[in-house]
């Protein structure tokens, strides 16, 4: 699996998360994660042992040389690169070959498995994403074969919960004097609505939608503060929960908290279009544009 040190981009939900910890950190993070190591000290093994912990994969540190063996050979690996390599100790070769061999799994026979055990792996791997996404690319799962993509990405949008991110520019007169503040929608998000299917978007049952207050011209990053989240995966009930934490924020762009008359106004405005939405039965890409309008009406 990849590694990543960027932050917030459209592909590092599918990458692990690489961090510079000490050796003592790294060996306190795989204590967490019941990853033994033995007395292993070097930074460059730790890491490793790290990344594997987060993938899931096994720990094989407490295994003799002869179960090292006899697995190497059970999973029948070819050592024969490995003769002239050198190694500190015959059991680092030996967990090298069985490391090396993990990164390359090979699941031949998984279109083999019942379909319903197929979905429930692709509910676990989905499930590992408890935040919400803000404009994700699709998951690499999806990208395998075209079974692989008609199966995982309904379930991929149904499961996962999204973020709609608002952000306010100023609009100027001719004295370059701002004279009201406008929601947008940012090029990344509008990139992901137009880009996604529209069966896929209308899979979607979970949206975290999010203000920042601060101007373009702030130079502080961008602070979203949630508005409100619509969920509709009870095909019986949805439900639209509001949040004002948004009051706190909007400080940072000397920017007056919307009063209460304008909280409800947008409070009813967004469950009108929760009503359209559920009434309808799906959501579709002119909902988003619906919801940006709606929450400008209690942030101006």
């Amino acid at each position: 699996m990849a590694v990543t040190r960027t932050t917030d981009k459209h592909d590092d939900y599918w990458k692990l998360e690489q961090q510079d910890w000490s050796i003592q950190g790294m060996r306190s993070k795989l204590e967490s994660y019941r990853y033994r190591v033995g007395s292993l000290r070097d930074k460059e093994r730790l890491a490793e042992c790290v990344r594997r912990a987060q993938s899931g994969l096994t720990s094989y540190y407490n295994l003799t040389n002869d179960q090292l063996r006899e697995l190497i050979v059970a999973r029948k690996i070819d050592t024969s690169y490995y003769k002239n390599t050198p190694f500190a100790s015959n059991k680092e070769r030996l967990l090298a070959t069985l490391e090396l061999e993990d990164r390359k799994p090979k699941f031949y026979r998984f279109l083999d498995l019942p379909a319903e055990l197929r979905n429930s792996i692709y509910a676990y791997y989905f499930s590992e994403f408890y935040m919400d996404l803000y404009a994700p690319s699709q998951p690499p799962i999806s990208r395998a074969c075209s079974q692989l993509r008609a199966e995982a990405l309904p379930m991929f949008y149904a499961t996962c919960a999204f973020e709609l991110r608002l952000q306010h520019r100023l609009n100027t007169n001719r004295l370059d004097r701002p004279i009201r503040q406008r929601l947008t929608i940012g090029d990344r998000m509008l990139l992901f609505l137009h880009s996604t299917e529209p069966e896929h978007l209308a899979a979607i049952r979970d949206w975290f939608i999010s203000v920042d207050h601060r101007t373009c011209s702030c130079p502080v990053r961008p602070d979203f503060a949630p508005v409100c989240r619509l969920d509709f995966t009870d095909p019986h009930y949805y439900s639209v929960k509001p949040y004002w934490a948004m009051d706190v924020t909007s400080q940072w762009a000397n920017a007056r908290p919307p009063g209460l008359a304008k909280k409800k106004h947008m409070a009813a405005a967004v469950e009108d279009i929760a009503d359209t939405i559920a009434s309808r039965g799906e959501l579709i890409k002119a909902n988003i544009f619906d919801l940006r309008e709606a929450v400008e009406l209690g942030t101006a």
